[in-house]
């Protein structure tokens, strides 16, 4: 696992956004770090081995932390709720000094800094280049992948920036304030940050639940965020941002923000609030569907598993029993894949290893804006594959090569798009 997330870091060094406090003379501090709590599944480890989570624990350089399915972590700063890790994150911990760094690997962050740390010491949330200084304030961070960043602020105000990792230059800046989201993209050399508002309803459940323990924060968030949007005469709503100015997506004409979302199903459970690509998965009567922005049913509620998560071009999938079925932010569905044993998507690729007809395990890539299979590597034996990292067997398609490990002969396998072997690692997969 540690060498997985040093590979995932090494991977990320490209994209630089930088959040500090706006309202801030000087960043924040932070002296001791300790393990406040833990639920489900979780891990804590030194460079060396792997320790048991236990509350009060003191956390150190080089330590890393993480979560997996339905796990949670939680985290004190002197002795004042810092941070909480939602499911399948990772992070690192780095220190030197007075100076201490969160490494956001992988997934979702929660903040809240409720007195001012001392002037002499600072405190970071990164992700790479990325960079959260924090100093009052209150919000989350999400990592999806290497080249995007989200920023949502529930209290205080932040500046991101994002910077340039060769020429360290400040190429592009935004102000964001409580009831704010940025969302900033940082790709081929260019980078650009957008500013969107967000209502109480875009609050994922994770943070949702620390708020309800903080019912003054509570009442004072409520007052900040905008209530849903209603219809009104000619069915135009009233929000202030609109989603199709997000970079890296191409959002049709009339969306709207997330949290303004307008619709009658009442028996609907909106599933991933943040809504990335337009696409927001539901739930009802226990069975997984999909509504668009404007609450429009673009895949009715008949699968029973949520399987990947809508990516910024809305490209999302579903399970029904072994099978699974990939869609597009219309609902239309791309691909189909029986007997599936792992997954993975990125943008207008699936990864995916699944059991053939002959009975026979295979790992294929699928180029959704080709309308084709790129890759099928029939595996010999009769095995499934096994997870490493995030719990899954195969990565999604990043720079046109993904991996995947087995457990026949135990090794770690790099492939190109069209199915070509670059190497194959037994030590590391050994250690992973």
């Amino acid at each position: 696992m540690k060498e997985k997330m040093t590979r995932i870091a090494g991977m990320a060094m490209a994209l630089g956004l930088m959040v500090l406090g706006a309202a801030c003379g000087n960043q924040a501090a932070a002296t001791t770090m300790k393990l406040a709590g833990t639920e489900g599944e979780t891990f804590v480890r030194d460079e060396e081995k792997e320790l048991e989570p236990v509350a009060d624990m003191n956390l150190y350089s080089g330590y890393l932390l993480g979560t997996e399915q339905e796990g949670y972590l939680w985290i004190d700063l002197d002795s004042v709720k810092l941070a909480k890790m939602d499911e399948n994150s990772r992070i690192g911990i780095r220190k030197s000094g007075k100076e201490l760094e969160i490494e956001l690997d992988a997934g979702s962050l929660f903040f809240q800094v409720t007195e001012p740390l001392e002037e002499d010491e600072t405190m970071y949330i990164r992700n790479s280049n990325m960079v959260v200084g924090i100093r009052g304030t209150c919000g989350w961070v999400e990592a999806p992948d290497e080249e995007h960043l989200r920023v949502y602020i529930l209290e205080g105000v932040v500046e991101c920036s994002i910077t340039d990792p060769d020429t360290k230059e400040v190429i592009a800046s935004q102000e964001v304030a409580a009831g704010q989201w940025a969302q900033a993209v940082w790709k081929d050399g260019k980078g650009e940050i957008a500013l969107e508002q967000f209502t109480e309803e875009g609050i994922p459940d994770f943070v949702r639940t620390e708020l309800e323990k903080d019912s003054k924060l509570q009442e004072k968030i409520s007052e900040v965020l905008a209530p849903v949007q209603q219809d009104d005469a000619d069915g135009e709503g009233s929000g202030d941002g609109t989603a199709e100015d997000a970079p890296g997506q191409e959002e049709p004409e009339g969306e709207q923000a997330v949290g303004v979302i307008r619709t009658d199903k009442a028996s609907l459970e909106f599933v991933n609030g943040n809504a990335p690509g337009g696409v927001i998965v539901t739930l009802r009567d226990g069975l997984y569907g999909a509504v668009d922005l404007e609450g429009e049913e673009i895949v009715p509620n008949s699968y029973s598993s949520y399987l990947r998560t809508p990516n910024d071009q809305g490209q999302f999938a579903l399970g029904d029993g072994e099978n699974a079925t990939v869609f597009d932010r219309q609902g239309n569905v791309l691909l189909e894949v029986q007997e599936l044993i792992c997954m993975g998507i990125s943008e207008n690729a699936v990864t995916y290893g699944h059991m053939n007809e002959a009975g026979k395990p295979e790992v294929c890539c699928y180029d959704i804006a080709e309308g084709r299979q790129t890759a099928r590597i029939e595996l010999e034996q009769r095995y499934e594959l096994i997870g490493y990292g995030y719990g899954i067997g195969i990565t999604s398609l990043q720079d046109g090569e993904f991996l995947y490990s087995d457990t026949d002969d135990l090794n770690m396998h790099r492939v190109r798009k069209d199915g070509t072997i670059v190497w194959t690692d037994e030590e590391q997969e050994a250690r992973l």
